[in-house]
């Protein structure tokens, strides 16, 4: 690991979450989402997680998210600060993995291909997805059919 911090992984989920330092998700590394249109929120999950070293603990590591269109405009940018300490059972030099979950929710302007980009210190790590529109919901079948 030539940094303090390493981003080790990133996932787009419909949800996800972080406890005890497990990673639950449900709808997770999908490579494509439907879009209502442009005034309609989408709503998901970026799971990140990071690879603290041993001398890098104990202290603030800034951290950004940062959506981008297919022409690297940023569609949205947030910020973070992640800490973590170092146990006393931890075997000297261990590295150690933080993991953390960011709800989104965006109203892309158009459909295409987007990516999501997460930074800490001179790391990132990229996914791409497609946003397509959603056809529009058809009236529902009513069973029986009203007599």
């Amino acid at each position: 690991m030539s940094d303090s911090i390493e981003v080790d992984f990133l996932i787009v989920a419909d949800r996800a979450e972080v406890l005890n330092g497990k990673l639950y998700m449900m709808g997770g590394g999908w490579d494509s989402i439907g879009t209502g249109g442009p005034d309609q929120p989408v709503h998901f999950t970026a799971a990140v997680g990071f690879l603290v070293a041993w001398n890098a603990t104990n202290v603030d590591h800034a951290c950004t998210i940062r959506l981008e269109d297919a022409d690297g405009v940023a569609v949205l940018s947030l910020g973070y600060t992640i800490k973590t300490g170092r146990p006393p059972s931890l075997p000297e030099g261990a590295t150690q993995r933080v993991t953390v979950c960011l709800p989104i929710a965006v109203a892309f302007s158009h459909p295409g291909m987007y990516a999501l980009v997460a930074t800490a210190g001179e790391n990132h790590r990229r996914t791409t997805f497609q946003v397509r529109q959603a056809p529009a919901s058809a009236a529902p079948t009513l069973w029986p059919p009203p007599s």
